[in-house]
């Protein structure tokens, strides 16, 4: 739409307006900017030398002070115009509008390119693009065995919704689905530069940019790119091998998704999620919680809605999902079954049974597993038995024929029993699977044995490393060698008797003792 030059004057010059004084009108003619639709070639580098233009104008106009005869000059420099930086803000922000409309396909009319009531809110939301255009891109996500094809669809195309190509417009509008846009878009929501159906200008733009603009092709070589490095050393870089020449991204990305992601793989998601639906149910006899279950039923519905936007489907609303949910609990608990039936008399509007969440919340404080776990950490006490001798009958069984009493004793006291109850206890940890002889002792007298054996061993080396040895001395080496190897033979053949190990202490202290005498 055209606007008048009624139109025109008060955009520029009205207060809520551009608020650019009448005179400097004079001086955006002179700068080729008649109309608001002129705005669409001026970008930032362009206005700020649109302003330097007007506080310097070029050309003379007569001097209204000439008179015949005088000192005055007949014509004089153009005066400078004035350009505040309120009026250079809202002009840079008009100018993006325009172009912004432009992509978007509508027309500019008084009402949308009103400053204070639509203009204002799309600076903002403008703003905010430009600021994601100049940040890095994120990670790319790749199809991958926890990211198979179809949700890598739905990843890669949030992730496309974070990259904005060359118009600061996000490469989502890439992989939309459809190339042209409807010509005739549904009306801008009140006071604003956006449909109420997309509620931003950010969704405006990914929705109705057009395909036919010299900077498509970058936006359309990047997405390839990013195609290429999400299906790198996978079977899916086949089908997008066929766009590498031309980097057409947008076929590329339509490629995969027909044929990894068609309707056939969300009608079998479809399939899996409305099954679990109908007919998993929860009888709270395992540790599976209620809101484990109810958590489940939470993702079914979130899938369904996914498999909505890809294929025609009639999701569930809230009083259908309470419906399924109160099916799928069929636990025999009083306390269960008697939230199910409040949940399913609560009809009133906004009740119970018309809110999903509110109808989980209830039912998940009578959940019987979690009040059973609850039970079992208080850790509660039982007692085993009572007994009315002072605990004398046990005692009696702890002990033998022989008087010995079946436990752990210190080798010192083991020394004190006699051979019967030796015998006696030595018969009752066998049939016990436990050693005859005390784990104490024996672990001491291997360690000491060890301990003593090293030092022989060392004393030896001693011994053999010496440059001149006596005859009588080397003699006694040689005995020495020898009863250190029966000792040793001794040791394993009589590991578990402690009156060998004792033996085996004796003969190797005797070793030692010999050898400090040589020193």
């Amino acid at each position: 739409m055209v606007f008048t030059a009624a139109e025109a004057q008060a955009f520029f010059t009205d207060v809520d307006q551009m608020a650019l004084p009448p005179t400097t009108l004079l001086g955006l003619l002179d700068e080729g900017i008649q109309e608001p639709a002129d705005l669409s070639e001026f970008y930032d580098d362009d206005l700020k030398q649109v302003a330097n233009n007007l506080r310097k104008p070029s050309g003379t106009i007569p001097n209204p002070n000439f008179e015949e005869g005088s000192d005055e000059p007949e014509r004089i420099s153009r005066p400078s115009y004035v350009l505040g930086a309120k009026s250079s803000k809202r002009l840079k922000i008009a100018a993006a509008a325009v172009r912004y409309y432009e992509t978007i396909g509508r027309e500019l009319t008084p009402a949308n390119m009103h400053y204070e009531s639509v203009l204002q809110d799309f600076g903002e939301q403008w703003k905010a693009l430009e600021t994601k255009s100049k940040e890095d891109d994120p990670s790319v996500p790749h199809i991958t065995k926890a990211l198979p094809i179809v949700k890598w669809t739905e990843s890669f195309e949030d992730f496309l919704h974070q990259v904005v190509g060359v118009r600061c417009i996000p490469l989502a509008y890439l992989v939309r689905g459809y190339t042209v846009p409807l010509l005739t878009p549904p009306p801008l929501g009140r006071n604003k530069s956006y449909s109420d159906a997309t509620g931003s200008v950010e969704m405006e733009l990914i929705s109705r940019a057009t395909y036919n603009h010299s900077s498509y092709k970058e936006d359309n070589k990047k997405l390839y790119q990013f195609l290429e490095e999400a299906t790198r050393t996978t079977q899916y870089s086949h089908s997008i091998r066929p766009f590498s020449r031309t980097k057409n991204g947008s076929e590329a990305y339509a490629a995969i998704k027909a044929q990894y992601a068609g309707r056939d793989k969300w009608q079998s998601e479809i399939k899996k999620q409305e099954n679990f639906i109908h007919t998993r149910v929860w009888k709270g006899k395992t540790n599976f919680s209620l809101e484990s279950f109810i958590t489940q039923h939470r993702a079914a519905h979130v899938s369904l809605e996914r498999c909505a936007q890809a294929v025609p489907l009639q999701v569930p609303n809230e009083r259908t999902r309470v419906i399924h949910l109160l099916d799928a609990i069929q636990c025999d608990n009083a306390s269960i079954q008697a939230a199910v039936a409040h949940v399913k008399s609560d009809e009133t509007p906004g009740g119970l049974q018309s809110n999903f969440e509110r109808a989980a919340a209830y039912l998940i404080q009578f959940d019987p597993v979690v009040k059973k776990r609850k039970a079992l950490s208080q850790g509660s006490h039982m007692i085993s038995g009572v007994s009315h001798d002072g605990g004398n009958s046990k005692k009696k069984q702890n002990r033998g024929v022989s008087g010995v009493e079946f436990r752990y004793y210190k080798p010192e006291e083991y020394r004190t029993l006699s051979d019967d109850q030796k015998v006696e206890l030595r018969e009752h940890r066998k049939r016990k699977g436990q050693s005859t002889v005390p784990n104490e002792n024996k672990n001491k007298g291997n360690n000491k044995q060890k301990k003593i054996k090293n030092q022989v061993i060392s004393a030896l080396k001693e011994i053999i490393q010496e440059d001149e040895t006596p005859q009588d001395d080397e003699k006694d080496a040689r005995e020495l060698i020898i009863s250190v190897v029966k000792d040793m033979t001794r040791q394993e053949n009589n590991a578990s008797s402690s009156s060998d190990n004792k033996t085996q202490g004796t003969t190797l202290k005797s070793i030692l003792k010999r050898l400090n005498s040589r020193k």
